[in-house]
């Protein structure tokens, strides 16, 4: 496969070398889980063989169980943490002069008529010192979009470049998770025509770095599911009958809530009583001698 697919390794490493002052405001922003993606990574051939597992159509994972995973925004938000709020993205076009004008600053021609904002571009600009906070922000977006919805080759996409301009006004009001798995969809459809058509394809775009990790969204699924069911009034009655239920004596509570406690415990002090009642025995005179061990005489 020719391309590094969601490279979070790169983005673990740029963010690392954030000072307090960028870390501030990409937490402000709503991506702070990305402050901790050190040393996260998804190798490539892990990526393409993941790839070859999504039915595009019906959006869904096949692991290795044959169970079929569902695949929705909520996975998105709840592995990488980007912020899903209720507006949408916008996918035209809003701010016209914002992108010529960060397109033209960032945009380096690399011969052969190829031109556009790359990566390394991008990394180089949000590593250098701060100078203006707005457009850090805007620069930080791009990056963030251009490794999470990458394409196959490397460069920012005009609609990578639509939603900066909400980069830096309120982004956490926007669904950021919908355009991350939206683009990850939008890949795999043509990797998926290639792969079937041909038994290979040379490349893959998109973040397939989340469903690496489908255990934790069961996990927060079952925890969600739980609360819901917790909350519902059929279990809340339940709840609160066995709040109300009649207390055990204090001897009875504290042996029920004893680790290793039962039968076992129970035998082990009718054994420790036995064993108090045979010492006694002991000590008592034995029939037919007096109390200091002297024999006794018949009384005639």
């Amino acid at each position: 496969m020719s391309n590094a697919n969601c490279d979070m390794e790169t983005l673990g490493r740029v963010v690392t070398s954030f000072d307090s002052t960028k870390r501030r405001i990409v937490f402000e922003m709503g991506f702070r889980n990305l402050l901790y993606v050190t040393r996260k990574r998804l190798p490539r051939h892990l990526s393409y063989w993941i790839a070859t597992r999504v039915d595009v159509k019906n959006k869904t994972l096949l692991a290795v169980d044959g169970k079929q995973i569902q695949l929705n925004v909520v996975q998105v938000c709840w592995v990488l943490g980007l912020p899903k709020g209720k507006k949408p993205l916008p996918k035209n076009c809003v701010d016209e002069a914002l992108e010529t004008y960060l397109y033209d600053k960032y945009n380096i021609a690399m011969g052969h008529d190829t031109s556009g904002i790359y990566r390394t571009t991008l990394i180089n600009a949000v590593e250098a010192p701060l100078f203006k906070e707005e457009e850090f922000k805007q620069v930080f977006e791009l990056l963030v979009m251009n490794i999470l919805c990458s394409s196959s080759y490397h460069r920012v996409s005009k609609r990578q470049m639509h939603p900066v301009k909400v980069a830096a006004d309120q982004p956490k009001k926007y669904d950021w998770c919908s355009l991350v798995l939206d683009e990850l969809l939008h890949a795999l459809r043509n990797f998926s025509h290639r792969f079937y058509a041909e038994g290979w394809a040379p490349c893959l775009g998109g973040c397939t770095y989340f469903l690496s990790d489908p255990p934790r969204s069961f996990r927060k699924l079952f925890k969600q599911k739980t609360d819901e069911a917790v909350d519902s009034p059929s279990m809340s009655q339940k709840v609160s009958s066995i709040q109300t239920a009649p207390k055990l004596p204090a001897n009875q509570e504290e042996s029920a809530l004893t680790p290793g406690s039962g039968d076992h415990e129970r035998k082990k002090e009718e054994a420790e009583k036995k064993k108090e009642e045979a010492l006694a025995n002991s000590t008592q005179p034995h029939v037919g001698e007096t109390g200091n061990g002297a024999a006794s005489v018949p009384v005639n």
